[in-house]
């Protein structure tokens, strides 16, 4: 497609303060064209347009507002702080179920999480709310161990704490008390077995 004088005067114009996208848009209502965003882009490289949008514009939220940053996990997160972690400005984001904890017990334990027993990310109340160690977290997790009914994920968190309890257990009975038959007086003997 050709560019007439009468659309490259228009896109010095109406690109003032606008993203490519936009202008874009504009650009295929007001002359009935098909072009695309790059197209547009190029042609204002080409002919020096500038656009004078700032692209390093963030857009703050203030201090509790409710987002979900990542998508696939589905977790709510609310913001604490305008400053981050290293003094950036997205600000310091924590999970809303760990802020509901802390408020009702006190602070989380080291290596511990919360988790929902339903199953349902969006369900907040007390009743729904567990904290568990990273490790049997982790097990559940790898074993599709967590469910939608709530009875079924605390039977199947009793079996995992129930599992992990025996095998510390026996790790600290043979770690403290090794018998090795080949040193004990019964085999010596010859008594062993009997």
């Amino acid at each position: 497609m050709r560019y007439t004088q009468k659309m490259i005067l228009w896109l010095e114009k109406k690109a003032q303060g606008k993203t490519f996208r936009e202008l874009t848009r504009l650009f295929n209502n007001r002359f009935d064209t098909d072009v695309s965003y790059s197209q547009i882009k190029c042609v204002c490289g080409y002919y020096g347009i500038k656009t004078g949008y700032d692209w390093n514009r963030k857009i703050t939220l203030p201090v509790g507002s409710e987002k979900i940053i990542f998508a696939k996990t589905g977790i709510t997160y609310v913001k604490t702080s305008m400053l981050g972690n290293f003094g950036n400005n997205a600000g310091k984001w924590v999970s809303k179920q760990n802020i509901l904890w802390e408020m009702k017990y006190g602070k989380i334990p080291k290596n511990h999480v919360i988790i929902f027993w339903d199953g349902n990310k969006n369900n907040f109340r007390m009743k729904n709310l567990f904290c568990v160690s990273r490790r049997i977290f982790f097990y559940m997790s790898t074993h599709n161990m967590f469910t939608n009914n709530p009875d079924i994920t605390k039977t199947n968190y009793a079996i995992v704490k129930l599992h992990f309890t025996t095998h510390d257990a026996i790790k600290r009975v043979r770690g403290i008390k090794k018998i090795y038959p080949s040193k004990s007086k019964w085999y010596k003997t010859g008594c062993i077995g009997v």
